[in-house]
């Protein structure tokens, strides 16, 4: 009788869940690899997120990076638009260091080929 409760009160949470909003998903794709953008693109336009949400970063092709690969090639640039976008609101802590305390962005989708 426990499990069958529990049960009713997760799926009665998960029902109430609130959809993620085409507006705060951001889709990540190769630039390298043209099927990746187009992919990128068919679920833009089924999920009906924004194009401006589309975020094209030239990627390896390998399976295995550095992560001194990572952080130019993907980290960085990636922190770059959201920057660039207003994606992010920043704040600073008691050291300097600046963070994010806001996202636009809630979900980062990726496409093929990005590794």
């Amino acid at each position: 009788m426990k499990f069958i409760f529990a049960s009713f009160i997760l799926t009665s949470l998960l029902a109430q869940a609130a959809p993620i909003k085409p507006e705060s998903v951001a889709i990540l794709y190769n630039s390298k690899v043209p099927e990746s953008k187009d992919l990128a693109e068919y679920y833009a336009k089924m999920r009906e997120i924004p194009a401006a949400n589309l975020i094209g970063l030239a990627l390896s092709d390998k399976n295995e990076i550095t992560r001194q690969q990572y952080d130019a090639t993907l980290r960085d640039p990636l922190r770059k638009v959201f920057l660039e976008r207003k994606w992010w609101v920043m704040g600073t802590d008691s050291n300097g260091q600046r963070f994010p305390t806001f996202s636009k962005i809630t979900t980062l989708v990726t496409m093929r080929g990005v590794q």
